[in-house]
């Protein structure tokens, strides 16, 4: 969620420490890590999209310190819709006789789950020990509909519809020690 940002660097001509896929540039995406004592933010958002209905975004953190523990916790959940219709019409040669073709119309909804934290553990003025777990899930729904034309493409000769339910889930971990010299 754009909570969890503090900043975006974007480079636009390429450094010598990029790869050949960073050519045009690059854009970093900087999440926050100086989260202060303590701090919260609440974030509800909504809109709507004309064709593809009502997008809408909840998040929310909170950072603190407790003694040589600093924390950062964070969550949030965002819907997308999104509408991928499409129609082909199809022709014989010289592009003029009709032969065929597709009318698709698909629906997809996304339900998108993240769980950020960051821990930061002061052991001593020269030693910190940082460990940051993440968890992140996609649900996605898709309804398509599809017509394919007979060859006058006045009217179908197939109806096919597909429902889709699919879950992404990622987990991941960091740990780093830092030692100042």
């Amino acid at each position: 969620p754009a909570t969890f940002i503090e900043r975006i660097e974007i480079t636009r001509s390429p450094l010598a420490s990029m790869t050949s896929q960073g050519a045009a540039g690059t854009v970093n995406i900087i999440t926050r890590r100086d989260f202060g004592p303590s701090g919260r933010q609440i974030t509800v958002g909504t809109g709507y999209v004309e064709g593809n209905g009502t997008p809408g975004e909840f998040s929310a953190w909170q950072g603190g310190q407790a003694g040589a523990l600093r924390y950062f916790i964070g969550g949030g959940y965002q819907r997308r819709l999104v509408q991928e219709s499409s129609d082909e019409y199809i022709f014989g040669a010289g592009g003029t006789t009709p032969n065929r073709g597709n009318l698709v119309n698909q629906h997809r909804k996304f339900d998108e789950y993240t769980l950020l934290s960051r821990f930061e553990l002061a052991i001593d003025p020269a030693n910190t020990i940082i460990f940051s777990p993440s968890y992140l899930r996609t649900n996605e729904f898709r309804d398509q509909n599809t017509l394919r034309l007979r060859t006058n493409q006045t009217s179908a000769d197939r109806d096919t519809h597909e429902i889709r339910h699919r879950i992404r889930e990622t987990y991941g971990s960091y740990l780093e020690w830092q030692h100042a010299f």
